[in-house]
This record gives C-alpha cells, sequence and structure tokens, in this order.
C-alpha cells in the first residue's frame, strides 16, 4: 500500500507541536556494561573534549532547540558534567536539562541546576533468575534508591526507562514493584529485539507472551500510581486494544514532549558536528522528522499482508525486520476503520504534563 505518510499526518495532527529537545552525549564511558547496551562496545572510551560537547549544545540551540537531555555513557562519570550544565545555561536561561542515569547521579553536584532525571533500571535484586552476562556489576537498586531520594529532595520530575527484553522479561512483575515504591511521573518500558540477531530466533520476545504481561503491569501502575504516564516505546499494536494510549511508536515520538528531536536522531546530532554543519543550513525546524521516522521505519520494521487489513496499518511501526521475517507470525491485524491520526490515543498528555511542571512554554 503505498501511501504519502507526510501528508496524512500534518493533515491529522493539527494543534500538536514537536519537542524542541535533544540529546547531548557526553561520551560513552560506562563501567556498568550491562549487555543489552547499544554502545558496549565502547564502554571503555575517554569522554569526549568540554568544547566538543559545547559544539553539540551551540548547534542545537542555533537549530531551535531549547531543552536538553544528557546522556552517554553514562554521564555521572563525566567530571566536566557541571560545566555542561552551566554553559547549557549561559547561553539559554530558559533551557530545562534532564540527565540520564543508570543511578549513579545522586553523586553528581548537579543538583541545583538540572531539571530532570531519567533512569535507567532494568532488573530488580529480588529476580533469582539475573543474566550476569548481561549484568556483570548485579543490581543496581541502591544507587539508583539514592538517586530517587535525591531527585524528589530537589524537587525534580523523576522518569524510568526499562528495557524489556528476553533475559527480564519473566522478572517485570519484581521490575514494576520497585518503579512504584520509587514513584515517577514517567515510566517507559522498551521492549528490545536486537536487530544485528536477525538469525537468532531463540534470542526474540515472545510477543505473544508479553503482551499479558505488560497489560497487567500496566494495570498496577495505573492503580498504584494514576497520575503517572505509562509508555511502551516502538512496540506494534497488536492484541493491544484498549491499551493504544500506552503505546509511543516513532511516529507519536514526534510530539513527545520528554523526548528528544526526531530529525536529531541518534547519533546524526555528532555526524552534523564533526562534518561543521551549519544549523541555519539544517531546514526549517521539525521539518524532517517525518522524514526520519520513514528512514527508521524502512530500515528496521515491517509488516506483512494481514497488517493491511489492520485498524492501526498507519500509526503502528510495524515489527522487527528480520532475515526471514519470522517476528511476523506475532502480528494480529485489528479491523475497522484505519486511524489516521497517530496522536488519536495519547493526545496531549506530554505536553499537558511539561506545562504542569514548566508553565512558560518554550
Amino acid at each position: 500500500m503505498n501511501i504519502n505518510l507526510e501528508g496524512v499526518i500534518r493533515k491529522n495532527t493539527p494543534g500538536f507541536v514537536q519537542p524542541r529537545r535533544s540529546q547531548i552525549y557526553v561520551g560513552f564511558q560506562c563501567h556498568q556494561k550491562c549487555g543489552f547496551c547499544y554502545y558496549v562496545n565502547r564502554c571503555n572510551e575517554k569522554m569526549f573534549p568540554l568544547d566538543y560537547i559545547r559544539k553539540q549544545i551551540d548547534f542545537c540551540l542555533g537549530y531551535g532547540i531549547r531543552d536538553f537531555e544528557i546522556t552517554g555513557g553514562e554521564p555521572s562519570e563525566y567530571q566536566e558534567l557541571r560545566h555542561v550544565c552551566e554553559y547549557i545555561k549561559s547561553r539559554n536561561m530558559s533551557s530545562r536539562i534532564a540527565v540520564i542515569t543508570n543511578g549513579g547521579l545522586w553523586r553528581s553536584d548537579v543538583w541545583d541546576i538540572i531539571d530532570e532525571v531519567l533512569i535507567s533500571y532494568h532488573i530488580s535484586r529480588r529476580d533469582m533468575n539475573m543474566d550476569r552476562a548481561m549484568f556483570p556489576l548485579g543490581d543496581t537498586f541502591d544507587k539508583v534508591n539514592k538517586t530517587v531520594e535525591k531527585a524528589k529532595t530537589h524537587g525534580k520530575l523523576l522518569r524510568f526507562n526499562t528495557v524489556v527484553a528476553t533475559f527480564n522479561m519473566g522478572g517485570l512483575d519484581l521490575i514494576v514493584d520497585d518503579l512504584v515504591k520509587f514513584g515517577p511521573s514517567v515510566i517507559n518500558f522498551l521492549p528490545v529485539n536486537t536487530f544485528e540477531q536477525a538469525g537468532e530466533m531463540s534470542r526474540y520476545i515472545d510477543y505473544g507472551k508479553l503482551r499479558p504481561i505488560l497489560k497487567r503491569n500496566i494495570g498496577v501502575i495505573r492503580e498504584k500510581l494514576p497520575n503517572c504516564l505509562v509508555y511502551i516505546r516502538y512496540f506494534p499494536f497488536c492484541d493491544m486494544k484498549g491499551y493504544e494510549r500506552h503505546i509511543v511508536g516513532h511516529l507519536q515520538h514526534m510530539y513527545d514532549w520528554f523526548d528528544w528531536n526526531r530529525e536529531l536522531d541518534g547519533t546524526t546530532l555528532l555526524d552534523l558536528v564533526d562534518s561543521g554543519t551549519d544549523p541555519k543550513t539544517f531546514g526549517p525546524y521539525g521539518s524532517r522528522s517525518l522524514e526520519s521516522v520513514t528512514r527508521t521505519r524502512n530500515q528496521f520494521y515491517e509488516k506483512g499482508e494481514e497488517c493491511l487489513r489492520c485498524r492501526y496499518y498507519l500509526i503502528c511501526d510495524g515489527v522487527e525486520k528480520t532475515c526471514d521475517h519470522s517476528i511476523l507470525k506475532y502480528a494480529v491485524p485489528e479491523p475497522g476503520k484505519i486511524v489516521k491520526n497517530p496522536m488519536e490515543f495519547i493526545g496531549n498528555e506530554t505536553e499537558l504534563l511539561y506545562l504542569r511542571k514548566y508553565p512558560k512554554r518554550p
């Protein structure tokens, strides 16, 4: 089915605003070395020079970015982290700063200058089946708990990312029990099927088994943290009727006020800085977002013929593309009128949370 996706989306998302937020990389150094990390093979690299990080910030501000998520690696291992934050504020005092951390941020001296903390939390210490190959240093509960307490003491907005894969899917109930106790404003589940393992079906998540686990735990969070936003990111809409508002695919990502700009996807920002690109020549703000979404979908995802009959066909990314197309067996089309607005179910709830926390619109 050939569809002008850009035309359909622009027509059906009036009033929705793309976030003016970008990730800033301080380097890939991280002593945790989680086996599923995108950058596990780069964890021993040195952190970036401060001048290089300033160039990232300058590019973003020149392009229209206002808010920043500092990531790595592990930012708390960067000795110049406070200088990075101070430079952002010196360039734009109204910029909101979030730091992504595995929990080590509690030791840092940036609590008076940052606005948000996004903690990565992927295993419960009570999980007796913990895969030591994935977590060579064991669980992170103690340092995460210290960082949570610091965030609450200083009044910072608290978010969590939890990767879900074959190594921890069975312990998700325990993880969610911990997350509920931490009490964040946002919880993101990120089901991960590593694309490079396309020939190893034994390593893939069984979506048929994962869906009921996710539904059950969303119910737990709804009951115990009714004001917490809960999302499953980059997950197919298949067999998730009644839970659509919790699914954030690449299209929905475009309008998430607590996520990074799609045009600076992944390490694209580093490539732009390395090439010396002038942000003023990069195009009008937001004009390349759909191009980025389409490129990601075409490269990493696929849909089968049965998906053509699904009402979520346009707004769903599909399933991970594999050599033998095996994950397509998990596709469960939902009949009905085609949904054309990617924000049909989520609406503008991330924008509303942002504006409650930071009343002045960026």
